[in-house]
């Protein structure tokens, strides 16, 4: 069954928990990776999304409340329509979301926020991702917060996430902090998402884990957890790049 994937995570190398440059702490962050872990910061937080990305998919589907779709084999054969004739495949696609499927719902929405198959357009998404929410996909509500972040609609972004966080989805923890941090650098921010992303890090979500040393690191919860943070991050790299270097080139 293929799984859906928006526009974002397809570019995930353009996601960064931080900017570049500027500060010295940031030009430290820099030179610690490329002296201590022998790879550039852009190519460390590039694969880390991706995985992250992944993580999410998978750990969504073993959920137990996660949708499951009712027709799998129609949806891949729509799949497949698709890739060779976009707008056929989108009239499927309709017919198939209103017979209840939740990934026809996702791919909707999808193609309507990237402008994929179809002329972009973020409301038109947001309903597609909230029919895919009430159908129970788990991975729909993230990108349903993500649609209302992208319209501007931030109160609504972060209270809809947090209606959510006990569903038993580390990855809307991470999220929601992720939102807040995005739009504000204040010590106040931090400490209020900081148990937000110590949750989801120690429930193993990879884009947490990251976001939170890099937190650390850089000294957003206290000088005292700056050299906690650099041994995390060097931790994480030595632990993802043994699976990256077995990945095939």
């Amino acid at each position: 069954m293929p799984e859906p994937l928006s526009d974002q995570e397809r570019k995930a190398g353009n996601i960064r928990p931080t900017r570049e440059g500027g500060s010295l702490i940031r030009r430290l962050g820099a030179w610690f990776f490329r002296r201590r872990m022998r790879i550039d910061l852009r190519t460390f937080r590039s694969r880390v999304w991706e995985q992250s990305r992944k993580q999410e998919r998978y750990a969504a589907s073993k959920l137990k409340a996660q949708a499951r779709e009712p027709d799998t084999v129609r949806a891949m054969e729509i799949f497949k329509v698709l890739q060779t004739d976009p707008a056929s495949g989108h009239t499927l696609l309709v017919e198939l979301a209103d017979q209840g499927s939740p990934w026809a719902m996702e791919e909707l929405a999808i193609s309507h926020e990237s402008g994929r198959y179809v002329k972009l357009d973020l409301n038109k998404s947001l309903r597609w991702y909230h029919k895919a929410v009430k159908a129970s996909s788990f991975t729909a509500v993230i990108s349903f917060a993500r649609v209302l972040d992208k319209l501007g609609h931030h109160d609504r972004c972060d209270k809809f996430l947090s209606n959510n966080l006990d569903i038993g989805f580390p990855a809307i923890h991470f999220w929601l902090a992720w939102y807040r941090i995005k739009r504000s650098k204040s010590k106040n921010i931090y400490k209020e998402v900081k148990p937000l992303l110590e949750y989801a890090s120690k429930n193993g979500h990879i884009g947490a884990q990251v976001v939170f040393a890099n937190s650390m690191a850089r000294g957003r919860f206290g000088i005292l957890d700056i050299p906690k943070g650099l041994k995390m991050l060097a931790k994480l790299h030595a632990t993802a790049g043994k699976a990256w270097d077995a990945e095939p080139r």
